[in-house]
């Protein structure tokens, strides 16, 4: 929407510190960013809005849901 500004929420790294996950409540979704060049390699639809989120080394996604605080899962897909 024209002129609407959102907030994003919090972003995490693994140990490995690839990829960067970010959270983004008003999308419903963890977007997996390179650190190095700041693309988007993965995408995590939720059934919520994810305030918090943390990528696990199996792909597997975690995230914390804004309003409720309820538990969000997911996998990361290829980003397209």
């Amino acid at each position: 929407m024209t002129g609407t500004k959102q907030f994003m929420g919090h972003f995490s790294f693994d140990a490995d510190e690839s990829p960067c996950a970010v959270a983004r409540p008003f999308s419903r979704d963890v977007l997996g960013v390179e650190p190095t060049t700041l693309q988007t390699r993965f995408q995590c639809a939720l059934d919520g809005q994810p305030i918090k989120a943390l990528a696990l080394p199996d792909g597997s996604v975690n995230a914390r849901d804004w309003k409720s605080g309820a538990l969000l899962r997911g996998q990361w897909q290829a980003s397209p």
